[in-house]
């Protein structure tokens, strides 16, 4: 039987809340869900934040901590029934996914627009055009850059990094006034 737990460690001023993940005795696997808690805050017998007066982030921690629950509980399911290798790693990369964090250096693509822009531009010259079997144009290329540097520019005005999920009506508007005015 599976169980999942939440636990926080240490009496620092700000600790990680840890998840313990076990199957029985098959595995038992515990790392870091980098959210982090005042440890007077947090009710291990309930395994969530404590109610307490001026606490602004309880009630999202907590409902990420239940969100996560699932989500881990769900996964698992679904690997598990095709055979992939549960270890501490699959619980961490569930986690990433989870949060839309990057994993390491080359996950960065997968969640950020910006280096995935720049990984499609480095290979541009290698990939067919479909239908015309030829390959991408130099003059496509340098459009490509052209965007590359726009949006670096945004992100540098706005000091914020653009994520693949903020690309919606309102980047759009913002990026054209962006590329008007600035």
């Amino acid at each position: 039987m599976s169980t999942l737990n939440y636990l926080v460690k240490g009496q620092k001023y700000y600790s990680n809340i840890l998840i313990r993940f076990k199957n029985g005795r098959k595995f038992d696997y515990t790392t870091s869900t980098d959210l982090k808690i005042d440890p007077k805050n947090w009710s291990q017998a309930k395994q969530k934040v404590k109610n307490t007066a001026g606490d602004k982030t309880k009630d999202a921690i907590n409902n990420h901590l239940i969100e996560l629950k699932k989500f881990i509980i769900d996964e698992f399911n679904l690997d598990n029934a095709t055979g992939t290798f549960i270890d501490k790693q699959w619980l961490q990369q569930k986690i990433a996914k989870h949060f839309n964090r990057p994993i390491n250096e080359e996950a960065t693509d997968e969640i950020y627009f910006v280096p995935f822009t720049d990984t499609f531009i480095k290979k541009a010259p290698t990939r067919l055009i479909k239908g015309k079997n030829k390959p991408v144009s130099s003059s496509t290329i340098t459009k490509y850059n052209s965007l590359l540097k726009k949006l670096k520019a945004y992100e540098e005005h706005t000091k914020t990094k653009i994520k693949f999920t903020d690309l919606d009506l309102i980047f759009y508007e913002n990026f054209v006034h962006f590329l008007k005015v600035e």
